[in-house]
């Protein structure tokens, strides 16, 4: 199945930031830190944790502690 725009003929954009973090978290059921998570969607550090953050205010996702060693996990 072709997903291309027929007005433009090019590719889907490529996924948010929200979908590629929701999916490398969910590949990780025992948690992720933020920089491993940050250079597997390959997105600056600084983006990622907003993202995490701001899902965690959502109930979306929890972390084990608010240090250096901080696990993202999906809630």
């Amino acid at each position: 199945m072709d997903t291309r725009d027929p007005r433009t003929d090019e590719p889907p954009a490529a996924a948010s930031l929200t979908e590629r973090v929701v999916d490398r978290l969910a590949a990780h059921p025992d948690g992720v830190t933020t920089m491993q998570l940050a250079l597997e969607i390959r997105s600056a550090y600084p983006d990622v944790q907003a993202e995490l953050e701001g899902l965690e205010a959502l109930g979306i996702v929890v972390r084990t502690a608010r240090y250096r060693d901080t696990l993202w996990l999906l809630g």
